[in-house]
């Protein structure tokens, strides 16, 4: 395995550096791209669920390094649902590191609803929160609709978020948007002053 900077030698390096070599030899079972990522996937949740600590650089660092070239190890960094765990839980530290990788500033708003994602056994937070980060997924109330968060355009800096008819029968799934919304950081800074 390659050499990292001592200055990216954390915690959460050495993790990634023990499930890399061991994503080899698996006790008999083969290694795939497949197997490979969701064994990353699982290290991400549980780290966020474990209270790991993680600097605002440390998921960008890892994931560079990773790329830089192909001799390191392949590791495939955190996604939207891990995002979603930690801000369900309040793990700032992996938000915030998260932020950094994406280029993202943190959306923050009232009577934020996590609902239940992927990795929902592991938490315990999914009713309304008086505040926090939005993820994919979550839903909160915004101009007098109950709206869910669909997406999220970094560059830009604004999500997307849709308000959904009710379904009509048992058939339906509530999936025809009613209204689509494009939401800043301003827009959301102005309904928190707006809602005191």
């Amino acid at each position: 395995m390659a050499k990292m900077s001592k200055k990216f030698k954390t915690d959460i390096f050495k993790i990634c550096n023990l499930i890399y070599e061991n994503s080899w030899t698996q006790n008999g079972i083969d290694y795939t791209t497949e197997k490979s990522h969701w064994r990353w996937s699982d290290l991400w949740a549980l780290l966020i669920n474990i209270g790991c600590h993680f600097s605002d650089k440390s998921i960008k660092a890892i994931t560079d390094w990773s790329n830089e070239d192909r001799y390191n190890p392949q590791i495939s960094s955190p996604d939207e649902e891990h995002y979603h765990l930690a801000a369900q839980m309040g793990h700032v530290s992996f938000c915030r590191a998260y932020e950094h990788l994406r280029g993202r500033k943190p959306f923050i708003a009232k009577s934020v609803n996590y609902g239940y994602g992927r990795y929902r056994a592991y938490n315990c937070h999914n009713g309304s929160r008086t505040q926090g980060r939005l993820a994919m997924g979550c839903k909160l109330p915004w101009q007098g609709e109950q709206v869910t968060v669909t997406s999220f355009n970094d560059t830009d800096g604004y999500l997307i978020a849709c308000a959904y008819h009710p379904p009509k029968s048992e058939d339906d799934y509530g999936n025809r948007i009613k209204k689509r919304f494009k939401i800043t950081n301003d827009d959301l800074i102005q309904a928190r002053k707006d809602s005191k």
